[in-house]
C-alpha cells in the first residue's frame, strides 16, 4: 500500500513551455522549507516526538519498514512534515504566527550505534539538529556520537534544539529539580562543543504512559514549534541556481505510473519534464511528474523534500541512490580532501590506513593518505600551487595536546584511494570513521572529517597523483679519514653497499656543530641551504657536497671548501637531509 498510489502523477507540461522561469519561482516561492534532524540514543523517544510534531506523514515515516516495527526500534530515516499553518488551531494559537508558511521536514534519525551511517546520511540535508535526551538517563554514547556529526555536518552553525523527553517518568514530588539539575549537565557538556552558543532545551513528553500518539496527548509540543520558530534565521542558505543534486534515500514502485525516487534536493532546480540521470547505474529518465507529501508540484529546489515519478526503472535495487543534472557527478576511486581531525577520537590515524569514509549516502573502505602545507598557502587552489616543496606527506594525524589545535599552523589533505568507485558531487563532505571498533565501545569512532576538494583525473589507481607531496628522510655516516688535500673526505655508514648512491651525487651533506667553519670560500655555490662559503646559512655547521662513490662498500667522497674540514675531523658524523616525491613515477628521483 502507498498514498502517493491513488494521487495523479500526469501533469500538465504546458506552463513550462512557455513559462519555465516563472513556473520555477513561482514553485519555490509557495513553502519555505526547513530540515530538521530529529538525533539521539536509541529509545530516547525520537520517532514518538516525530509522530507527535506532525501533520503530514511520508510514505517513509514512522518506522514503517516491518524489521523496525518487528523489533521496536528505527532503522531507517524518517520523513514526515509539520506544516504550521495546518496545526490544530489550539496549537496555533499558542505558538502565533512566528512561521506562517513555514514547513519543517522533519527527518527521523537511527539511533542505534550500528546504524551510524544512516545517522551520518540523515545529518547531511538537515538545516537545524532536534537532540532528544532521555531526561531519566541524560547524554549517552550516540547521543554524544550524534553531537559530533552535526558539528561536522553544519561546523556547529545550525540551530541546536535539545528536547529532555519522557519527563513524565520523572516523580511529580521531584520533577522540578531533576529537570533543572538535568538541564545544567546538557549545557556543561554543550559549553564544550561548536553548539556552545547556538542552542535552547525545552522539557516535553511525547507519548506520555508510552500510548501517546497525537499532538493532544503530547506534553511540551507547543514549546518546541515555538522555540523551531523562533530560532530559525530569517533566510536559509541555498543555491536553487546551481546544477541540480537530489539524494534519494527511498525507492519503490506505483503500480501504472512508474517508480518513485524519494529524497532532498541538495542544489538547484528541477521541473517537471526536466531529465535526471540516476549516478550510480549510468541511466537517464525523464521526470514524468513530482509531489512534496501528496502534493503534486511542478518545480522542486534546494532544500526541498520531493518525490520524482519516472517510468521503465526497475526500484528493486536502488535504494540510496544520488539522481542529479546528466553528466555533473562522476564516479572516481581516488580523491584528495580537505580534512580535520575529531577532537574526541582517541586512536591514532595514521596514513595508508584504512578508514569507512561516507559520502552521500555511500560508506566505503578508503585507505588514506595525510600531507599538509601551511596555513599561509590556504587561499591558493591545491592543484594550482607552484610552491611544490610545501606539500609534507604526514605519517599521522596527532591529537590536539593542552589547547594546541590539531596540526596548528597546517593545512591538512587527504588522499583517499577507496575499494569501489563511488559517486562524487563536487565540493562534497565527508566523514571517516572506524566502524569495525565496537559498536558498545564508549569511544568516539568518528576519526577525521573534511571536504572534497579535488576528484583525480583517472579511476585507475596505477595513474600516477599529480601532485609532489615531500617526505623528509635524512641518512647519517661517519667521516672515516681526509684526504691529504684537507678538501676531501671519505664517508662510510652513510649508505648500504646495494645501494645505487648515483641518485645521491651532488647533493649537499652537513657535518660539526661549528668549530670547522671557513675564511674563504672555495666551495660550490647556493644550491640548497648551502651558502657557497661552506656554511649553513652561517649557523657554523660545515657543509660539503658528495662527488662520487668509493669503493664496493657504500662509501662516499665527499668535498669539502678549501680549509673546510681539518685533518682532525676524522670520525665526525656527517648528515645528509633530502626529499623523495611519495607520488613521484621514479622512485630513485630524489631533492634537497
Amino acid at each position: 500500500k502507498t498514498s502517493l498510489g491513488s494521487l495523479p502523477w500526469t501533469v500538465s507540461l504546458d506552463v513550462l513551455t512557455s513559462h519555465p522561469e516563472r513556473a520555477r519561482a513561482s514553485a519555490m516561492a509557495e513553502v519555505r522549507n526547513v530540515n530538521v534532524g530529529i538525533l539521539g540514543h536509541v529509545d530516547s523517544g525520537k520517532t514518538s516526538l516525530a509522530r507527535a510534531l506532525s501533520t503530514v506523514v511520508s510514505t517513509a515515516g514512522f518506522d514503517k519498514h516491518p524489521q523496525s516495527q518487528q523489533r521496536g526500534i528505527t532503522l531507517d530515516l524518517g520523513f514526515s512534515a509539520l506544516r504550521v499553518d495546518e496545526a490544530p488551531s489550539q496549537l496555533r494559537e499558542k505558538i502565533g504566527s512566528l512561521a506562517s508558511g513555514t514547513q519543517f521536514t522533519l527527518v527521523d534519525c537511527p539511533g542505534h550505534a550500528s546504524l551510524i551511517r544512516t545517522i551520518i546520511g540523515g545529518a547531511q540535508i538537515i538545516d537545524a539538529m532536534m537532540l532528544v535526551i532521555d531526561v531519566t538517563k541524560g547524554i549517552e554514547v550516540q547521543t554524544a556520537e550524534c553531537l559530533v556529526i552535526g558539528e561536522i555536518i553544519k561546523g556547529g552553525t545550525c540551530p541546536l534544539l535539545v528536547v529532555m523527553n519522557k519527563v513524565d517518568l520523572l516523580p511529580p514530588a521531584s520533577r522540578a529539580d531533576a529537570v533543572e539539575k538535568m538541564r545544567k549537565k546538557v549545557g556543561l557538556t554543550l559549553k564544550k562543543t561548536k553548539f556552545a552558543d547556538n542552542f535552547k532545551t525545552v522539557v516535553a513528553s511525547a507519548a506520555p504512559g508510552g500510548q501517546g500518539d497525537t499532538v493532544q496527548d503530547a506534553e511540551g509540543i507547543e514549546d518546541i514549534i515555538r522555540e523551531l520558530c523562533a530560532m530559525m534565521p530569517p533566510t536559509l542558505t541555498r543555491y536553487p541556481n546551481a546544477p541540480f543534486v537530489c539524494l534519494v534515500d527511498h525507492c519503490f514502485a506505483v503500480k501504472g505510473q512508474g517508480t518513485v525516487l524519494t529524497g532532498t534536493v541538495l542544489q538547484g532546480t528541477l521541473a517537471v519534464g526536466d531529465t535526471v540521470e540516476i549516478v550510480e547505474i549510468g541511466e537517464q529518465r525523464k521526470v514524468k511528474g513530482m509531489q512534496m507529501f501528496k502534493r503534486p508540484v511542478q518545480c522542486a529546489t534546494h532544500g526541498d523534500r520531493v518525490a520524482l515519478c519516472v517510468t521503465q526503472l526497475d526500484p528493486t535495487d536502488l535504494e540510496r541512490v544520488l539522481v542529479a543534472k546528466p553528466g555533473h557527478i562522476p564516479k572516481t576511486k581516488r580523491l584528495v580532501a580537505e580534512v580535520e581531525r575529531v577532537r574526541f577520537y582517541k586512536s591514532a590515524i595514521e596514513s595508508y590506513k584504512k578508514f569507512h569514509v561516507s559520502l552521500g549516502h555511500s560508506t566505503v573502505l578508503a585507505e588514506a593518505i595525510f600531507f599538509s602545507r601551511p596555513c599561509s598557502r590556504a587561499t591558493v587552489p591545491l592543484l594550482e600551487d607552484d610552491f611544490s616543496f610545501e606539500l609534507s606527506l604526514e605519517e599521522s594525524m596527532k591529537p590536539p595536546t593542552g589547547q594546541e589545535a590539531c596540526g596548528a599552523g597546517k593545512q591538512f589533505f587527504a588522499l583517499l584511494t577507496f575499494d569501489e568507485a563511488i559517486p562524487c558531487p563536487p565540493s562534497a563532505q565527508l566523514i571517516a570513521s572506524r566502524l569495525d571498533s565496537t559498536s558498545h565501545s564508549n569511544s568516539c569512532r568518528i576519526a577525521f572529517a573534511g571536504q572534497v576538494v579535488d576528484l583525480l583525473p583517472s579511476n585507475e589507481a596505477c595513474t600516477p597523483v599529480p601532485l609532489k607531496v615531500f617526505k623528509s628522510k635524512e641518512k647519517k655516516g661517519i667521516v672515516e679519514r681526509i684526504e691529504g688535500d684537507g678538501e676531501t673526505a671519505i664517508v662510510k655508514g652513510m649508505f648500504k653497499k646495494e645501494t645505487d648512491i648515483s641518485a645521491f651525487l651532488g647533493m649537499f651533506v652537513k657535518v660539526g656543530g661549528g668549530e670547522d667553519t671557513y675564511s674563504d670560500g672555495g666551495g660550490v655555490s647556493g644550491s640548497g641551504d648551502f651558502d657557497g662559503n661552506g656554511d649553513f646559512d652561517g649557523s657554523g655547521i660545515v657543509g660539503g657536497k658528495i662527488v662520487s662513490t668509493f669503493g664496493k662498500s657504500g662509501k662516499v667522497k665527499v668535498h669539502f671548501p678549501k680549509q673546510g674540514i681539518s685533518k682532525g675531523g676524522s670520525s665526525k658524523e656527517v648528515t645528509l637531509v633530502f626529499k623523495k616525491n611519495v607520488f613521484g613515477k621514479d622512485k630513485k628521483e630524489l631533492f634537497q
